[in-house]
């Protein structure tokens, strides 16, 4: 019968009838990777017309309309298992894609996932040198507030007596891209600048909209 794909170890239920059509299909499938384009798509329209019926698909939110991006099919009886691409990250500018491998045990009528990694989709951006960017701003702070340079003009350098100086960090490290990258970028900044800054004789004293020195 359908219902006993391979004995072993596990212990094999009463199929559902909507898992029935699956089975019978699997049944018929030589075990291994399963490559035939016409196979992978019968197979998983008929695993997504009763996705649902089993234990633990909706684990990661996963959805039977997203089957259709399946890769890797594997038929290793009583298990059916692929790998997917996630890409709910890349909604938030990433450039990558997680990856999560999912078994079906047609014996338990349970599924499970792991997460296997991350798949490049488009090139990373580049890393931001943030060195001469805080140079420039320390540039700045050692001619004074009596200067005129664009960094002053700007208002991403702003002194508040002679003592006292406010850094913009937000106009020197743009806010494009993915927003991880984005707070790396900003937090490999602030630490330059605090370092060079220091080295000057100034002190952090707050981090908000405006990086905030104290002269020592």
């Amino acid at each position: 019968m359908a219902q006993d794909l391979e004995k072993g170890t596990d212990i094999c239920r009463k199929i559902l009838p909507s898992i029935q059509p699956l089975s019978d299909e699997l049944s018929n499938t030589p075990r291994g990777a399963i490559q035939q384009a016409d196979d992978r798509e019968k197979i998983i329209g008929l695993l997504a017309n009763c996705w649902h019926d089993f234990e633990g698909a909706d684990e990661t939110s996963m959805k039977d309309l997203k089957l259709t991006r399946a890769e890797d099919l594997s038929w290793r009886p009583p298990v059916l298992s692929f790998t997917i691409e996630r890409h709910g990250a890349t909604v938030l500018g990433s450039t990558r894609a997680e990856l999560y491998q999912w078994t079906v045990n047609l014996n338990l009528m349970t599924t499970s996932c792991a997460r296997l990694g991350y798949r490049q989709l488009t090139p990373a951006a580049p890393r931001l040198d943030v060195k001469p960017i805080a140079a420039r701003v320390c540039d700045a702070v050692q001619q004074g507030q009596a200067s005129n340079c664009d960094l002053v003009g700007q208002g991403i350098v702003v002194w508040h007596g002679s003592d006292h100086v406010s850094i913009k960090h937000g106009a020197l490290i743009p806010s494009d891209g993915y927003q991880q990258t984005i707070s790396g970028r900003r937090r490999r900044f602030r630490n330059e600048l605090t370092n060079m800054m220091k080295a000057l004789g100034w002190e952090l004293v707050s981090v908000g909209k405006f990086l905030k020195f104290r002269k020592i």
